[in-house]
């Protein structure tokens, strides 16, 4: 049985696109009967509600205590790896965002070691020091998984590296379930729009709000949810005050699993008008548009980011300018026009990215 070691700047229960990632794949390897550890943070300040989470699973994982000042977190998390490479000697090691890429090479110098670096999208679009030294330990993996061929473009307009793969990312059906309890929810609007994820310039809900003027002409009864942790929500802010759309927004934070379960079930359509961010971050995929998708829910997203992966236009969505706030009303109308064809094929598109069918992608490199 091959020993895996999943390195990973995010895990849950914590929120966040490469966390679901992570824990998607390592569950989908332990599934096809490999022997996984996973090395992560713990993102609960008091390291409680990580470690009862932890407890649940059947996944062997180590947490590293978050430590003040921050360099003793960053030095922890060298030292946790360095102690589980040489206590569990791992046939693979898999490093996921920007902390495990940028390091993972240095400690595991073992050819017997094979080294698999996952790029989701922010990690390759850096500046200065930081890409020079990126570049340096990418080039010391033996392959480089991107999930999407967006991200892979910006890997090789970057660093100049072609040793690449594309394996788009995977969702794990299992995380939801729909209990009595969504009998009784209700999602104000028709069309009820939504979108998930951490409130920021990256994920792009300020678009979707300067949209809505141009949607309620056409439909007076629309309302946006958005549900996420807040990161940067100035330009959210700015464009709800300016338009005055506060009685057309509800921000209704990070949810459970069970939760947003009730929350995909009762939305129309996921919007996800993503863009470049100031400081470089980007949209390498976007999970959360797979996991609209299965609940039925078409997806309108932007062109020139990753979502171009998970939205086949004219079969479980639209892409459209995310700047663009005519073309986002025109998509959504064609989507409600057509909405039962939509729906159908968002729940195909979505069996068709289980982990299940994902993970033999990378079973394949490891052969």
């Amino acid at each position: 049985m091959k020993k895996i070691l999943i390195f990973t700047s995010e895990f849950p229960p914590g929120p966040g696109g490469i966390g679901i990632h992570a824990y998607g794949l390592s569950r989908a390897l332990q599934n096809e009967g490999f022997c996984v550890h996973v090395l992560a943070d713990h993102r609960d300040m008091k390291n409680i509600k990580d470690s009862e989470w932890d407890k649940r699973q059947n996944i062997n994982i180590t947490r590293i205590k978050n430590l003040s000042p921050r360099f003793f977190t960053y030095f922890h998390r060298l030292l946790k790896l360095k102690m589980l490479l040489v206590k569990r000697k791992p046939d693979i090691i898999i490093a996921s965002g920007m902390f495990p890429l940028m390091f993972t090479p240095s400690l595991a110098k073992s050819k017997k070691i094979k080294k698999i670096g996952v790029i989701h999208g922010t990690e390759a679009n850096l500046k200065g020091l930081k890409k020079r030294w990126m570049r340096a330990q990418l080039e010391r993996f033996d392959r480089l998984v991107c999930v999407s061929r967006f991200t892979a473009k910006i890997v090789h307009d970057n660093f100049q590296i072609n040793n690449l793969s594309v394996i788009p990312n995977g969702f794990s059906p299992e995380r939801f379930t729909l209990k009595a309890g969504c009998n009784d929810f209700h999602l104000e609007g028709n069309p009820a729009l939504l979108t998930v994820g951490s409130i920021s310039l990256r994920k792009g809900q300020h678009n979707v709000i300067r949209a809505l003027p141009f949607i309620l002409k056409k439909y007076p009864h629309a309302m946006y949810h958005i549900v996420g942790m807040i990161r940067d929500a100035d330009a959210l802010y700015r464009s709800i005050e300016t338009l005055k759309m506060n009685n057309r927004v509800r921000l209704h934070g990070a949810l459970s699993d069970e939760k947003l379960s009730c929350v995909y079930k009762y939305a129309s359509v996921f919007m996800l008008l993503s863009e470049f961010a100031p400081d470089g971050d980007v949209e390498g995929f976007g999970i959360a548009a797979l996991e609209a998708n299965y609940f039925g829910k078409p997806v309108i997203g932007s062109k020139g980011t990753g979502v171009e992966e998970a939205v086949k236009p004219g079969f479980n969505g639209e892409l459209v300018d995310p700047h663009n706030p005519e073309e986002i009303a025109d998509a959504l109308s064609k989507i409600l026009s057509y909405y039962s064809n939509y729906s159908e094929n968002a729940k195909r598109w979505a069996l068709d990215h289980t982990w299940s069918e994902i993970v033999k992608r990378y079973i394949e490199l490891f052969e």
